[in-house]
């Protein structure tokens, strides 16, 4: 099934061994998203401002990788809005490939890109440790923020909490405004069946998402386009009663789920709404 592709995805690169898996279950187990072995993975960001849902692409990186194979992702480049690159601090040369990757950074300009100095306990002897004042004064020089995973220092956020600090800072597509109303299924639209309707479903969304509440997203887009895809603002049989009919079905099939079902359910259809807005 085709659809828009939120730009919501970050890709996470480095050699093998350099601990980017670890490192993406420490970001989950800091914003409590569940945990995955994947390659691709959801996470849950939130502050006070909004809630969004992003993906982890995890990819292994190669000494003097081509630029054919860093071309292969200008297919994809639309849909990340952040890099990070892993490192071993023990050995130099792995920094070195992150080099071949600034034409994509440059092409694309995702919003978050950090550099992270992991410290792998068991690098063989004889590496070469990297010198972090020179890669942080690299990293100033081409737009990414170095941080070192070793780091510590007074009043100043550092680690894995900086990590999850800048990605918690960016305007991720598909994000959802946190509000106090009661959740999408809840109640039924007062207002006329337009967009300043579908903003206020879409706002009504709790605060309260869990990660246990997290929907696949191949489900999300299923249900927007179950609701949307015969849309058409423009027209006055905009199909939007459509959409209307659809949300009454299912806030009665709500009736029978349990909590956690439900609030599932809400943020799916939060989640529809989101991706409509965004075409708007």
């Amino acid at each position: 099934m085709s659809h828009a592709q939120n730009r919501n995805k970050v890709l996470v690169i480095g050699r093998e061994g350099t601990g980017k898996h670890d490192l993406v279950k420490a970001i989950l187990k800091q914003t409590k998203s569940p945990e995955s072995e994947k390659d691709i993975v959801s996470c849950l960001l939130r502050n006070k401002y909004y809630t969004a849902f992003i993906e982890f692409v995890i990819d292994d990186t190669e000494p003097d990788l081509s630029s054919e194979v860093i071309e292969a992702f200008d297919e994809l480049g639309e849909v990340f809005d952040g890099v990070i690159f892993v490192g071993d601090k023990n050995k130099k040369e792995t920094f070195e490939d992150l080099k071949p990757w600034l034409a994509f950074t440059t092409k694309f300009e995702p919003g978050v890109c950090l550099c992270i100095g992991n410290n792998i306990l068991n690098s063989s002897e004889g590496d070469s440790k990297v010198d972090t004042e020179e890669i942080d004064d690299w990293c100033l020089e081409h737009g990414f923020e170095y941080i070192d995973m070793d780091e510590e220092a007074e009043n100043e956020t550092t680690g894995v909490h900086r990590i999850v600090e800048a990605l918690e800072s960016h305007r991720w597509d598909g994000m959802i405004m946190n509000g106090e109303s009661p959740d999408p299924i809840d109640d039924s639209p007062e207002e006329p069946r337009d967009e300043k309707w579908m903003r206020n479903m879409l706002e009504s969304h709790q605060e309260s998402v869990k990660a246990e509440d997290l929907p696949d997203m191949d489900e999300v887009h299923e249900l927007h386009e179950q609701l949307f895809g015969n849309i058409n603002l423009d027209s006055e049989d905009n199909g939007l009663d459509r959409a209307f009919e659809l949300i009454l079905s299912l806030k009665e099939q709500s009736k029978n789920m349990s909590e956690s079902e439900r609030r599932k359910l809400a943020t799916k259809v939060a989640l529809s709404f989101g991706l409509q807005l965004e075409k708007e």
